[in-house]
């Protein structure tokens, strides 16, 4: 296998893996078929998606990623028991440290680039990853899991569209993670700190 291809792999890898392991994380008391039949079924779908990753030319195809992260949506939303808006707005909460993680792979892209493309973007997503799991893993423990006890779904109806509203506004600005320009830094960072 060349080095080119194991990149394209690790980069499908890291895209979505860690941030998606949060929301099983949040909902592990709450898998419909237990924690290993669900680990199972999300690497079927990882490697698929590496599978049809592979087979596009260059390192990795953003727009096709569109497609298999609309594919890993509906893999959470039935292997989760809950309601879909809370499934929605818990799992959108880690859109904002993906957006701002791609965002600054792209620019470390660019800046600093390794041997082939996509290393340097591979590494800086999976060490800001690390830099912020230990605040994340607090903020689930001792914020969110308290929040899973609400079983009325309006409220997760009104926190899932207020995400998703910040969210489509965050992305409009650049879709695919192809901007390095300042405002897409800022855009990113305050959605981070607006959820």
């Amino acid at each position: 296998m060349q080095l080119e291809s194991m990149i394209g792999l690790y980069y499908t890898f890291i895209h979505i893996t860690p941030f998606n392991g949060l929301i099983f994380y949040v909902f592990r008391r709450h898998l419909r078929f237990g924690a290993a039949r669900t680990v199972l079924g999300y690497l079927v779908l990882l490697v698929a998606e590496g599978a049809v990753q592979a087979e596009v030319p260059g390192i990795y195809d953003q727009r096709l990623s569109l497609l298999f992260q609309l594919t890993y949506l509906v893999y959470d939303l039935s292997m989760i028991q809950a309601y879909p808006s809370k499934i929605l707005a818990i799992g959108l909460l880690t859109m904002p440290l993906s957006l701002l993680s791609f965002s600054a792979a792209r620019l470390a892209e660019t800046q600093w680039p390794l041997l082939t493309p996509g290393a340097t973007g591979g590494l800086v997503i999976a060490l800001l990853f690390l830099i912020f799991l230990r605040p994340a893993l607090c903020y689930i423990r001792h914020m969110l899991e308290p929040l899973l006890a609400i079983q009325e779904e309006k409220p997760w109806r009104y926190l899932a569209g207020y995400e998703m509203m910040l969210i489509f506004i965050a992305l409009l600005i650049d879709p695919f993670h192809e901007s390095t320009s300042l405002r897409v830094f800022l855009s990113r960072g305050l959605l981070l700190t607006a959820t």
